[in-house]
């Protein structure tokens, strides 16, 4: 599916993707499997199979395009899950889930059509390719440097984006709510798929860039992380559901996130190797965890 403007549908598996492929199953698994206590009907199921396909062609596109649309279909099923077949408060929570997560979209996609265009214009040549326009000589020399507003517009759309899904502090109102309207099922859902959304955009969107991400960014990323991570841990503590208490102590955990993004920019060898490896590793247990 080729065209003028670079649109092709391109899958490609790294070790970070196929990880976190494996996490999305065993985390819909397991909430499949609780699913069956109670009397669900099958649009439930269609549902639930419809955010797993999400994921996993979030987690394989290698086409911006493409990305961006499983970022969005993400959004819908678990909103109907919600709203459908959620308790208490349900409208309410799925409309907070619906307007921050689509915000944050937007914010996406004008980063990625800031890259598209910047790379059209340098390169006589329109793609959407992932690894072409997340090539960080290309941004050194066509963006930050002749265009430093264009390289922070473009850098504060997907980490707004991305911390949204995670969520961090400011961002995590939506979260939660959600987690207490939602159905369990859905809520093991939140908690080890959609999260990993936010932290698999650090990895694999921004971590290619890291050069052109300054060291004023990195710690604010690496500020940000921490207070989230103490902020939500003592709010945790005097929840008295137990989803609430589950939904703070998830954003908790997801600060270490943005602690070893921001070490891994800031260093280099073995070090930013393992600040980045503990990230990753952060992601997996956190879904495994939760769920």
């Amino acid at each position: 599916i080729d065209t003028s403007i670079g649109i092709s549908f391109t899958v490609g598996v790294s070790a970070l993707s196929m990880a976190l492929l494996f996490l999305s199953a065993v985390i819909m698994f397991i909430a499949i499997f609780v699913s069956g206590r109670e009397k669900f009907d099958r649009s439930f199921y269609g549902l639930m199979l419809t955010t797993e396909l999400g994921l996993y062609g979030l987690l394989i596109s290698r086409n911006f395009l493409f990305f961006y649309v499983f970022w969005e279909a993400i959004i819908i099923p678990v909103f109907m899950l919600i709203s459908i077949y959620g308790g208490a408060g349900k409208e309410k929570a799925a409309l907070k889930f619906f307007v921050y997560t689509q915000i944050g979209s937007v914010f996406l996609l004008l980063s990625i059509l800031t890259l598209f265009s910047f790379y059209g214009t340098a390169n006589h040549v329109f793609t959407l390719n992932m690894s072409k326009l997340l090539d960080s000589s290309f941004i050194i020399k066509y963006i930050s440097g002749p265009q430093p507003f264009w390289t922070d517009f473009l850098l504060f759309g997907f980490f707004f984006s991305f911390l949204v899904k995670m969520p961090s502090f400011p961002l995590h109102s939506w979260l939660p709510d959600a987690y207490t309207s939602a159905p369990y099922p859905v809520s093991i859902v939140l908690a080890g798929a959609i999260s990993l959304m936010g932290g698999y955009g650090f990895f694999a969107v921004l971590l290619p860039i890291a050069p052109v991400i300054g060291s004023g960014i990195a710690w604010a990323i690496i500020i940000l992380g921490i207070f989230s991570l103490v902020y939500f841990a003592l709010v945790a503590m005097f929840q008295t559901d137990m989803k609430r208490m589950m939904a703070y102590a998830s954003a908790a955990s997801m600060g270490f996130i943005s602690i070893s993004l921001g070490i891994g920019i800031l260093s280099t060898g073995y070090i930013a190797y393992l600040a980045v490896s503990g990230g990753i590793f952060q992601i997996l247990a956190h879904g495994l965890i939760m769920g």
